[in-house]
């Protein structure tokens, strides 16, 4: 499986934010930020959507979330 196909966990999705595990559940709690449901306590994120969260945060997509 390519890095590009493989899911995130939540230590993997903040590092790549920049931001703490508590803000990622933070982010997906205000559903900024695209969850895989695995299981009862299994989640997991898309590298796209993790892409795409990190554009907002950067302000770099035109409308605000």
């Amino acid at each position: 499986m390519t890095e590009e196909n493989s899911l995130l966990d939540y230590k993997a999705v903040a590092e790549r934010l920049h931001v703490s595990e508590r803000t990622v559940k933070r982010l997906v709690a205000r559903k900024k930020l695209k969850v895989v449901n695995l299981g009862h306590r299994t989640k997991r994120f898309r590298p796209v959507d993790v892409s795409r969260c990190a554009e907002r945060l950067a302000g770099k997509e035109e409308s605000p979330w």
